[in-house]
């Protein structure tokens, strides 16, 4: 139900734990500890203003200084009217349980994986990697398939191989999994940057119910944790059926 708090428009600041291995890895496959997150309450603050820099030596007329005001009038009700809301992002279960999810980590070369056990998964950012969900050993799991951003290098050939001998051995229907990155923007045109935030970054979401999501978001240049989600999108499951990749 995580989707309901990432609301467009709203800036999360996002430290993202360490991951904590559960167990060593097997076939490719390292499961590490479910970690619980929260979003908190948000706070608000007006959107920042241009700088009132004068040139240099500029002496306004009276005209000019009413017009000047004016316009900072102006600029003043705007940056109220465009107030940032911001919300923390801590550790541990908030009794609200929409706001809870748990952060799962990209690990070259494995498929990192988590159990999901009633909590929406959050994952990223993507460069191309696939999400899956699936059951294996009687366990539901929430996995990130962790190649690089080339699809030759070692790390790439070795979570891909990892994730498609567990697909060619399991039943059908066992699995299901989508690619943020890869699979188109159907949202509308895709959600541009504001001033002052550096390149777009791609997050997915796996909810409690299987549902996936991308999410589109934007950091501040001068403060990279601070991100401002500009769009989410419901998924369709795009993973082949016989889940090779």
């Amino acid at each position: 139900m995580i989707e309901q708090k990432l609301i467009v428009g709203r800036y999360l600041e996002l430290n993202t734990p360490v991951p904590v291995n559960a167990r060593p890895a097997a076939n490719g496959f390292q499961e590490v500890t479910r970690q619980i997150l929260h979003i908190s309450k948000s706070s608000s603050k007006s959107a920042p203003m241009a700088p009132n820099n004068p040139m240099a030596g500029f002496n306004p007329t009276f005209k000019q200084k009413m017009e000047i005001g004016f316009q900072r009038a102006g600029q003043h009700v705007q940056s109220q009217m465009d107030r940032q809301r911001t919300s923390n992002v801590g550790t541990g279960h908030s009794p609200k349980v929409h706001r809870n999810f748990a952060w799962l980590e990209w690990l070259p070369g494995v498929v990192s994986e988590v159990r999901p056990n009633g909590v929406d998964i959050l994952t990223g950012p993507m460069s191309g990697c696939w999400i899956t969900t699936y059951l294996r050993n009687g366990v539901r799991y929430v996995g990130h398939v962790g190649t690089d951003m080339t699809p030759t290098t070692p790390n790439s050939i070795a979570a891909r191989t990892a994730w498609n001998n567990y697909a060619r051995d399991a039943q059908i229907g066992a699995f299901s999994g989508f690619n943020p990155f890869n699979d188109p923007w159907t949202n509308g045109a895709m959600p541009a940057a504001l001033p002052g935030e550096s390149n777009r970054k791609t997050f997915a979401l796996v909810t409690t119910e299987g549902h996936f999501y991308t999410v589109i978001a934007y950091p501040q240049a001068s403060q990279p944790t601070r991100i401002r989600i500009a769009g989410i999108q419901r998924n369709n499951p795009s993973l082949p059926i016989r889940g090779q990749i």
